[in-house]
């Protein structure tokens, strides 16, 4: 680096002006290698931001800001950028398949998903190994509208639709398991269970042991009521992946007692922040329902649990199957000195332990 930075845009300094920029760019890199590494992208994005007035028109800059926004949660603004660098580079399929994938994902922007999705489809074999991935964003976003929408002609339409899309980037990639995973999960969405299963069943020949394969293949046994198959996968996949709670609502709610206890007693055995508190209330929820112990929640908000209340609602169901112990257990951390003293729930439930022993 050096401290002539030439910022004059005369067309004589154009030169000059160019070693400038790219000096800059590559202290710039290697403030996001430093700054990315310890995960401080609020400050990584705060420095690309003052760069950008001396950066106008500059596609790497302006790219670099935009992945810095989409990494500290600043997803709206992100669009933006990845808006402004389509323009600057438009046969770069990276830049709308990004600007695809924060729309689905952050903002639930299905439209503008969909219009970028549409620029990656454009391009055609200009794309190259990204055009599947093209087609694999427009399917998504079908899928995702057919979910929105109200009516039955509407969803079916856009069922059709994702399905039709997501074969499409079967064909252009054949061996990509991630793309075979969601045209299992479409089929699975338009109850065709048994071709979902021989989708899923190519995408774990190529990767056996990823966790939302495994996790929809413990689904689609659920569904086909192989109950036992389906808490035999699960089990494997909260092995390979302990700190994963989908696998473990999805066992708890299959309606098999022992399996259910098991995994609620893992789940218990995981130090659980309060992240996961909604997770484990939903999942024992889903369970106290199937056994006829409660009416499941509807539409109702449920506020946070505080970190000892994640062991109230297994309390409830341990006693209800009468795992005297394990409810005991569960009871007893309400009085550990950290967690305060005990709501009046907690102590309905020590109550009624005292009393059935």
């Amino acid at each position: 680096a050096t401290r002539d930075v030439v910022l004059s845009r005369t067309p004589e300094q154009e030169e000059d002006r160019t070693v400038s920029l790219q000096n800059a760019a590559a202290i710039y890199d290697l403030l996001s290698i430093t700054l990315g590494r310890r995960g401080q992208y609020v400050m990584l994005s705060e420095c690309l931001e003052r760069a950008m007035k001396f950066a106008f028109g500059e596609f790497h800059l302006w790219y670099q800001v935009a992945l810095s926004m989409v990494a500290c949660g600043k997803s709206a603004y992100a669009v933006s950028l990845l808006r402004e660098c389509v323009k600057l580079r438009p046969s770069d399929p990276t830049v709308p398949l990004m600007a695809a994938k924060v729309c689905i994902g952050s903002l639930h922007w299905l439209e503008e998903a969909e219009h970028f999705a549409m620029m990656v489809i454009s391009l055609g074999d200009e794309a190259g190994e990204f055009l599947p991935k093209g087609y694999l964003a427009l399917g998504l976003t079908y899928s995702l509208q057919a979910t929105d929408a109200t009516l039955k002609s509407k969803q079916d339409e856009l069922h059709r639709k994702a399905l039709q899309t997501l074969e499409r980037a079967q064909q252009l990639a054949p061996g990509d398991p991630q793309i075979i995973l969601y045209v299992s999960l479409q089929l699975a969405l338009v109850r065709q269970i048994s071709s979902a299963m021989e989708q899923l069943q190519e995408a774990l020949n190529v990767c056996r042991d990823d966790a939302n394969a495994l996790h929809l293949l413990a689904l689609l046994f659920s569904a086909q009521k192989h109950y036992q198959p389906a808490l035999d996968v699960i089990n494997m996949a909260i092995t390979e992946y302990p700190e994963n709670f989908n696998p473990s609502e999805t066992g708890v709610t299959t309606g098999q007692t022992p399996g259910a206890l098991g995994l609620l007693q893992r789940m218990l055995q995981v130090v659980l922040p309060v992240a996961f508190a909604k997770a484990l209330r939903t999942a024992v929820d889903g369970f106290l329902y199937t056994k006829g112990h409660m009416p499941p929640r509807s539409g109702v908000k449920e506020p946070p649990l505080s970190p000892a209340a994640v062991y109230l609602e297994p309390n409830f169901y341990f006693l209800a199957e009468d795992e005297l112990k394990l409810a005991g257990s569960c009871a007893r951390l309400f009085y550990l000195p950290d967690q305060g003293l005990p709501g009046p729930r907690t102590q309905c439930a020590v109550d009624m332990q005292e009393e059935r022993c």
